[in-house]
């Protein structure tokens, strides 16, 4: 019995015995004292059932449910439980049967579990969030362990190469095999400069997935030692970049079109439409060799520069009416180079929205097409010229006509005609 009393009142964790008829406390230690903050006398007028969250009554009653067929200890189990100030912690309670004053009974003992759940919670949090940076990151970790000769992946490096955990055996032979044949040379140069603790790998590659397509990645490696300084394994992380690659080298190949393309192209801010318009943010060389003005000269500044008094006002105002409700255009009117000499130009824009559909600029594509409107005013001019001769039988009118005509045309001020005589002799 005095073994009993020392193992009992002395047990550093909470014990505590209760009677199985009504869950009635008969006996606790110090350290339950100490824990719960009742008195002695207190902690023996409660039940079990007092001492749980009152949420876990029925938690109680299931635990207990067929207990007198069982035998030893009782399987584990973990409660909320709370102490006299109301507080609540978490226990895991060690339960085993014994006969304690001719009753059948249960000593319990207790340990505060709430620290190691936080944790345990923290870490489950933080595992998670690490899954989820990594998933949307696309990336994922390994390990190559020099003594053994092993490497490891995380399952989303099975994800990144196209393999089934359950049915790729991950070898270094196996990876390297899956590297594009065009950079293995170059991956061997990284790898051997990192082993030997030169530099840390940060390399770009492709790999080759099972259905032969091509998928580019980022690898990042560094080299550890023991404490002597050996070198024991070497880990990284690699990350899934095909979707940055494809879009670098659709930008290249539309930076090169746009670069080398003879049509004069010009992106805008998409705002403000009224005074003083959308500022300049890039022009390329043919719209240098079309208005004579260099990129520096106009950059900053608003396309209204290249417009002047023989701009076609309807044109303009059709082009404003597009810009304000976000609508492509195309007009043709006169421009004007940086020495001020007009030509003709034909330019289409359209407006450019980011993700979210917000208008964000406009790309104008510019044509000088004076050769062909004047070609065009040319047939014209001598299409009315013609007309007005069949029209008027009397050749003063005729040439009277063709006067005003020739003036209009020309803008010019005074106009005469001179007729040489049917002999050809005298005007």
């Amino acid at each position: 019995m005095n073994d009993y009393n020392n193992l009992f009142y002395h047990n550093p964790l909470p014990n505590w015995v209760y009677e199985l008829e009504n869950l009635e406390i008969l006996d606790v230690n110090q350290a339950a004292i100490d824990l719960y903050g009742y008195g002695r006398n207190e902690f023996l007028s409660l039940s079990l059932k007092d001492l749980v969250s009152q949420g876990e009554t029925l938690d109680i009653e299931a635990f207990h449910e067929n207990i007198d067929h069982k035998n030893g200890n009782i399987p584990l189990a973990t409660f909320t439980h709370k102490k006299k100030n109301g507080e609540e912690f978490r226990v895991e309670v060690h339960s085993q049967k014994v006969d304690f004053k001719n009753k059948s009974c249960v000593m319990a003992v207790g340990v505060d579990i709430t620290k190691k759940e936080k944790q345990h919670s923290a870490w489950q949090q933080a595992e998670r969030r690490l899954e989820v940076s990594s998933n949307i990151a696309k990336l994922g970790y390994w390990e190559f362990d020099i003594r053994t000769n092993t490497l490891s992946w995380t399952d989303k490096v099975y994800e990144i190469w196209g393999r089934d955990k359950n049915r790729f055996q991950v070898t270094f032979d196996g990876f390297y095999n899956s590297i594009h044949p065009e950079d293995r040379k170059l991956f061997e140069l990284e790898q051997k400069n990192a082993l030997s603790g030169h530099s840390e790998m940060d390399f770009v590659h492709r790999i080759l997935l099972p259905d032969d397509c091509v998928k580019w990645v980022r690898e990042q490696g560094r080299l550890n030692r023991n404490a002597n300084g050996d070198p024991i394994s070497f880990e990284g992380t690699v990350q899934d970049i095909t979707a940055q690659i494809e879009e670098e080298q659709r930008l290249k190949l539309l930076e090169s079109v746009i670069t080398h393309t003879t049509d004069a192209v010009m992106i805008t801010e998409a705002e403000p439409i009224d005074e003083p318009g959308p500022r300049i943010l890039y022009v390329n060389q043919s719209f240098t060799r079309m208005t004579g003005y260099a990129p520096e000269e106009v950059i900053g500044k608003s396309p209204r520069i290249l417009q002047g008094p023989e701009s076609n006002k309807e044109e303009l105002a059709k082009l404003g009416k597009a810009l304000r409700n976000w609508e492509p255009c195309e007009i043709t009117t006169i421009n004007y180079k940086k020495g001020g000499t007009p030509f003709w130009v034909n330019f289409s824009v359209v407006p450019v929205a980011d993700e979210a559909g917000w208008y964000t600029h406009w790309i104008a594509i510019e044509r000088d097409v004076t050769a062909t409107v004047n070609k065009r005013v040319h047939k014209d001019f001598l299409s009315k010229i013609s007309t007005t001769f069949k029209d008027n039988e009397d050749l003063g009118s005729s040439l009277e006509q063709v006067c005003r005509l020739v003036t209009h045309h020309g803008d010019f001020t005074f106009c005469e005609v001179w007729l040489p005589s049917s002999h050809k002799n005298s005007l």
